[in-house]
């Protein structure tokens, strides 16, 4: 994923592609019953949680805010 993440590098931020594509494959696995539902929230959670220490860290000053991703 991150290499055809460069091929639309021009289009869209690399991370923003990979977050989409992540997201998709996602319920692509939910939709063919791959995952079921209750791994699927497990894995929003986690990833929620993620986000909100990320955010934490941001605001208190010990990790600075990476600039627009090439």
């Amino acid at each position: 994923m991150l290499a055809l993440a460069h091929l639309f590098t021009g289009v869209i931020p690399r991370y923003d592609f990979m977050l989409i594509a992540c997201m998709v494959i996602q319920v692509v696995l939910y939709a063919y019953k791959i995952e079921t539902r209750d791994e699927v929230l497990v894995i929003c959670t986690v990833h929620l949680l993620g986000f909100i220490m990320e955010i934490f860290k941001i605001h208190i000053g010990s990790r600075l805010r990476i600039g627009r991703a090439k």
